[in-house]
């Protein structure tokens, strides 16, 4: 069952959804026949997680209310925080922004409570971004950038490079072309320096 969940969650950072989602089926029934219901309740919001990237949003939702009465019974705030990100996530794709927003903090707030760094930027992200939505666009970008200060101080690369992105979309609302085109060139140059660290490993 963990082995079947690591490789789901292999194929969806490469976005293969549809093997991902195979193998962490594979996973929830392993784990149901040998009574892991921690792996169990963990797969099942890996799923909701595949089912939303894949816009499938009844589903992933029904996934996640799953896991979250699991994580509250067992007052596990990572596992809650990780899922009501998704759920923000959702809301927030779907037009809801406000319960997109109010989520989101909720999250972090969980993530501070396991002291989960990971959790913390991806939630001052999701902040950001459901504010952003809701037009609140100054607001947006202070959330930003302390995402991004948090990101950098904890040396989480993956999610500062979706913060810079972010950053820049909402300088160029505001109307601030040149902070827009510095946050895109730290973008840019991230991704490129990302794609030459993946050449590297596939050459080894």
């Amino acid at each position: 069952g963990r082995c079947y969940c690591a490789m789901g969650i292999i194929y969806g950072a490469m976005e293969q959804y549809r093997a991902a989602l195979e193998n962490f089926e594979e996973g929830l029934s392993a784990s149901r026949r040998a009574d892991r219901s921690q792996l169990a309740v963990t797969i099942t919001g890996n799923i909701g997680h595949v089912y939303f990237k894949t816009g499938r949003y009844s589903e992933a939702m029904e996934c996640f209310q799953h896991a979250l009465e699991y994580y509250k019974f067992t007052d596990n705030s990572h596992g809650a925080g990780n899922v009501l990100s998704g759920m923000a996530g959702i809301h927030v794709f779907q037009g809801e922004y406000s319960k997109g927003l109010e989520l989101a903090r909720r999250a972090m707030d969980l993530h501070k409570k396991a002291k989960q760094t990971r959790g913390i930027a991806v939630s001052m992200m999701n902040v950001g971004i459901a504010l952003m939505k809701m037009g609140e666009l100054e607001k947006a970008k202070v959330e930003l950038k302390k995402a991004l200060n948090y990101c950098r101080s904890i040396h989480l690369k993956m999610t500062e490079h979706d913060v810079l992105k972010q950053l820049s979309e909402v300088c160029a609302e505001l109307g601030d072309t040149k902070e827009s085109e510095h946050y895109l060139d730290q973008y840019i140059d991230a991704q490129q320096e990302e794609k030459k660290l993946s050449v590297k490993r596939k050459a080894y």
